[in-house]
């Protein structure tokens, strides 16, 4: 035996220790693969014997369901993206589930690149928890949504505006200066976790604080109720005037009536 093949063969061995196989019935077998890590997650599915000459390889709806979990909204843009990085390996999807058929002269192959294709997406999305990143077709819709909100109502508000509080710098969505009028600070935070619901407490307060001509500004932010925990949603409501939810975005204009917020009549 050459080094090279020892060394080979040093791998195959262990990776037949730590592979696990468990049959779930006659015709399917559940693999787990603890070299392939992806967010402190093992890479695991079933194998199924179709006929003679086909298997179907599926996640089982498991890989979906920890992205949603790590506060992703599996939307159709995700879905296609998700696509779009593993179509070397060939998996397309059915349903909630990731899945790949093959013959059965490809299965070994077709195993290897599968466990490498929800690897791929784990180190892709799980490995970084959502922590304010949002959705784009989402926040798009909201922003859209609260644009011609403002627009109806004459307010001239400027996009991505980092405005001065007592303390720091606080970046914004949506920004009304005051004007003879409360002015609007909006944020739009998805699905903030407990660490972005704190801060916006302090960003809150801060800006609240500040002398003018911030003085007499509205905050509010946005959130996604399907994508925040319990928690982050308490603290975002005990500390914003405008606590609103992305499902309730028609109500924006009765919050702003609320708060005084409206354009100067010249």
């Amino acid at each position: 035996m050459t080094y090279a093949q020892e060394i080979r063969s040093r791998y195959f061995k262990a990776q037949r220790k730590l592979v696990e196989a468990k049959q779930l019935d006659d015709r399917s077998v559940l693999l787990s693969f603890p070299l392939h890590y992806s967010g402190y997650t093992r890479v695991e599915f079933s194998v199924t014997r179709m006929d003679e000459s086909n298997y179907l390889l599926s996640d089982f709806g498991q890989t979906f369901g920890e992205l949603h979990d790590s506060g992703y909204r599996v939307v159709p843009s995700l879905k296609q993206r998700i696509l779009e990085i593993t179509k070397i390996w060939r998996v397309s999807l059915a349903g909630e589930c990731i899945v790949r058929t093959c013959l059965d002269k490809e299965l070994g192959t077709a195993i290897h690149e599968f466990a490498e294709a929800l690897k791929t997406i784990g180190d892709a999305y799980l490995a970084y928890p959502r922590t304010g990143e949002r959705d784009i077709e989402e926040e798009d819709e909201v922003k859209q949504k609260i644009r011609l909100t403002l627009n109806k109502r004459h307010l001239r508000y400027k996009e991505g505006r980092t405005i001065l509080g007592k303390i720091g710098e606080h970046k914004l969505d949506f920004y009304v200066s005051p004007n003879g009028q409360p002015g609007l600070a909006l944020a739009i935070q998805l699905s903030p976790d407990r660490v972005h619901a704190e801060a916006w407490e302090f960003k809150a307060n801060d800006i609240k604080r500040s002398v003018p001509p911030n003085k007499g500004i509205v905050v509010g932010v946005v959130y996604d109720p399907s994508a925040t925990k319990n928690f982050s949603r308490k603290i975002i409501d005990s500390v914003v005037d405008i606590s609103l939810p992305s499902t309730e975005i028609d109500s924006f204009d009765q919050k702003l009536d609320a708060h005084g917020v409206k354009a100067v009549v010249q």
